[in-house]
C-alpha cells in the first residue's frame, strides 16, 4: 500500500516505509507527530495492517504548507520516480493542480489496484474529468456538496455551505455529484451517519457507535480513510471494508473516551481493540 500526498512542513520529498512509535510517525529518519491529516491517516493504516499481519505502507509525501510549491514537488517526483505495483494508492493533501495530475494519473492507474482519493487528490481528479477513473472517493459532506456542483473549483465556493446541509439532501447530493461523473462508482461519505455508496446509490450506513464529541476532534475523518485503504489492501471487499472502517473508527472513540479536546493520537492507540469488538 502506497500513500502518496502533502503535509504542512518543512520537508522536501520523503520516500520510504512508514513506522509508529507511540505518538509518532517515523520515515527514514524523520520523526513526525501524530496530529490531524496524513500522520493521522498513516498512523490509523499501519495500526490496521500491523493487526492483520499485513507489510507496513510505503509513503511519497511533501512538504506543503499552502502554497502549492509542495505538491508540484509531489507531482514531478511521482512522474520521474519508478513506482513499483501496488494493491491501494491512496491519494490524500494536495493543490488540486489539473494539468500535472493528468500527467501523473495514468502512471498511477497502470500501478495500483484500487486508487482510493480523499481531501486534495478528490479536488484535483474531479477538475481533471476523471472522478470516475478512480476507485472510491471519501468525501464529507462539504465535500459532497463541491462535487455535486460542476461549476465550483473548490469545496470553500459551493454553491452551498456545510451548515445548509441536511442528512436528507445527501441522497440528492450524492446522486447529482454521481450523475455529473465527479463520483466513482464506489464511495464512502463520512458524517454523523456514514454513508457506503455504489453508483449513485446508498447501500449500507454505519450510525453507532455515536460519540459527539469526534464531531469536534480534527483528524477522525482522516483515520477513517487510513482504516478504509488497509481493509482495502488486506483483501476485504469495498462494501465490507467500509462498513467495517466506519465500525472500527467509532469504536475507537468510544473506547478512547473522548472529549472535545482529545487529541486524535489518544483515539489511534485503541484501533487493534476496535477491530477485535468491530
Amino acid at each position: 500500500m502506497l500513500v502518496i500526498g502533502t503535509m504542512p512542513f518543512e520537508i522536501e520529498i520523503i520516500d520510504g516505509k512508514a513506522k509508529l512509535k507511540e505518538k509518532e510517525i517515523k520515515i527514514n529518519s524523520l520523526t513526525l507527530p501524530v496530529t490531524i491529516g496524513t500522520t493521522a491517516l498513516l498512523a490509523a493504516a499501519i495500526h490496521v495492517l500491523s493487526t492483520l499481519g499485513k507489510p507496513s505502507l510505503h509513503v511519497i509525501l511533501s512538504g506543503d504548507k499552502g502554497d502549492g510549491k509542495g505538491t508540484k514537488r509531489l507531482f514531478s517526483y511521482l512522474k520521474d520516480c519508478n513506482l513499483t505495483r501496488q494493491t491501494v494508492i491512496c491519494g490524500h493533501y494536495m493543490m488540486p493542480y489539473v494539468d500535472e495530475f493528468k500527467k501523473i494519473f495514468p502512471k498511477l492507474r497502470k500501478n495500483a489496484k484500487f486508487i482510493i482519493a480523499d481531501a486534495g487528490m478528490m479536488y484535483a481528479a474531479k477538475a481533471a474529468g476523471l472522478a470516475r477513473n478512480l476507485d472510491i472517493f471519501t468525501p464529507d459532506a462539504g465535500e459532497l456538496a463541491f462535487l455535486a456542483d460542476k461549476d465550483a473549483t473548490h469545496p470553500a465556493y459551493v454553491k452551498k455551505v456545510l451548515f445548509e446541509i441536511d442528512t436528507e439532501e445527501m441522497e440528492s447530493l450524492i446522486k447529482q455529484a454521481y450523475l455529473e461523473k465527479n463520483l466513482p462508482c464506489f464511495s464512502l461519505v463520512k458524517g454523523k451517519k456514514d454513508l457506503i455508496v455504489k453508483d449513485g446509490n446508498i447501500i449500507a450506513s454505519v450510525s453507532e457507535p455515536s460519540i459527539e464529541a469526534m464531531e469536534a476532534i480534527g483528524g477522525t475523518g482522516d483515520t477513517l480513510v487510513g482504516i478504509l485503504s488497509s481493509l482495502i489492501e488486506a483483501d476485504f471487499p469495498f462494501e465490507k471494508a467500509s462498513v467495517l472502517a466506519a465500525k472500527i473508527n467509532r469504536i475507537a472513540g468510544k473506547l478512547a473516551h473522548p472529549t472535545p479536546a482529545t487529541s486524535v493520537s489518544e483515539i489511534v492507540k485503541f484501533i487493534p481493540k476496535a477491530i477485535e469488538e468491530a
